[in-house]
């Protein structure tokens, strides 16, 4: 089982220390670089914090990380644009009764500005493992993150 958090972080890009996503305590967008150094992904700030431009894509994101149903999260965005437009990971998610499992994760390549369209057009990054959340666990996570949420970074 792997293990998930909102930590405070200073990502390569931003100003000043924010919550950030951690897998088995790394940093998600460290964690890519990892695997992928030639790719940019260090320095991709999460997507669940207010930073989002678009009340719509702020929505969006919200709707898709709640577990209501399988689905693809958007996680990481640049943090030059802030926005869903430019480079944005997301992870492939599967919700049982007592796990959460991120099954693949990758860029979304999806083009069309419309907030529901999201991960469409995945290009999945096979070197990245599965991972496997206790659900609990998982659910801490995302209300650490919506605590934040319209509070000033």
């Amino acid at each position: 089982m792997n293990t998930i958090a909102a930590t405070p972080h200073q990502t390569l890009y931003a100003a000043q220390p924010h919550l950030h996503l951690f897998i088995d305590g790394q940093p998600l967008d460290e964690l890519l670089h990892q695997y992928y150094p030639e790719d940019n992904y260090q320095g991709l700030v999460t997507t669940l914090l207010s930073w989002l431009d678009r009340p719509d894509e702020r929505q969006g994101v919200w709707e898709r990380a709640t577990l209501h149903s399988n689905n693809c999260v958007k996680l990481l965005m640049c943090p030059d644009d802030l926005d869903l437009s430019c480079t944005v990971v997301a992870a492939e998610v599967v919700i049982e009764e007592e796990i959460v499992r991120w099954t693949r994760i990758g860029w979304d390549a999806t083009t069309s500005p419309d907030p529901a369209d999201c991960c469409r057009e995945m290009q999945w990054l096979p070197l990245i493992p599965a991972f496997a959340f206790n659900r609990a666990e998982y659910q801490r996570c995302l209300a650490a993150f919506a605590a934040v949420l319209d509070q000033p970074e």
